[in-house]
C-alpha cells in the first residue's frame, strides 16, 4: 500500500466517523493522481488533494515529492513547496489542518508565526481533531518543531531560484 493509498484509506474512515469533516480540513483527496487541470502548477505536477477552495490543491512534483501547494488565485506566487514528501506535509497540518496553509502563499512570514504558536488549533472542532489523530497515527507523523526554519529551507531546496 502506498502512501497516497493509506492517505485515501484514513481520510474515508475519518469521513464515516464525522461526515463533512474532512471537508474542514482541506485535505480532500483526488480520485486520480493527475495534472490539476491549472496552469499555475508545475509542469509534470500530480495532483493528489484539494482543499475544497478556489482550487487550491496539493500535488506531488516528483515520485515522491516535494509537495507543491497550488494557489491559482495568487498570480504573483502560486506555488509554494510544503514538504519534501507527503509525510512531512502532513506532518506541517497537524496543529491546524491544511485549508489555513493557502495564506502561506499571500502572507508568509505572518502565517509562520501563527502556525508556530498554533493558534489555529483553537479553530478545529473536535472532530477535526480526532480526524487529525487518524493522520497522525496511520503515518506515525510528527509536527514540525520549527515551522518557519523549516519552511525557508523548502523554498531555497525545491523553488526555482530558491525562494
Amino acid at each position: 500500500m502506498t502512501d497516497l493509498d493509506i492517505l485515501r484509506a484514513t481520510i474515508a474512515k475519518a469521513e464515516a466517523a464525522a461526515p463533512g469533516h474532512v471537508d474542514t480540513l482541506g485535505l480532500i483527496p483526488g480520485d486520480e493522481m493527475r495534472p490539476s487541470g491549472y496552469e499555475d502548477t508545475p509542469e509534470g505536477a500530480r495532483t493528489f488533494a484539494w482543499t475544497g477552495g478556489d482550487g487550491v490543491h496539493f500535488s506531488l512534483a516528483g515520485e515522491t515529492g516535494p509537495v507543491v501547494m497550488t494557489v491559482p488565485m495568487n498570480w504573483d506566487h502560486p506555488n509554494v513547496v510544503l514538504g519534501a514528501d507527503l509525510r512531512e506535509f502532513l506532518g506541517l497540518g497537524l496543529r491546524s489542518g491544511y485549508f489555513i496553509l493557502e495564506q502561506l502563499s499571500y502572507s508568509p512570514e505572518e502565517m509562520l508565526g501563527a502556525l508556530q504558536t498554533g493558534i489555529y488549533a483553537t479553530q478545529l472542532s473536535e472532530d477535526d481533531r480526532v480526524a487529525l489523530d487518524m493522520l497522525r497515527e496511520a503515518f506515525e507523523l510528527r509536527e514540525w518543531s520549527d515551522i518557519p526554519r523549516r519552511f525557508a529551507e523548502l523554498q531555497q531546496l525545491y523553488r526555482p531560484g530558491g525562494g
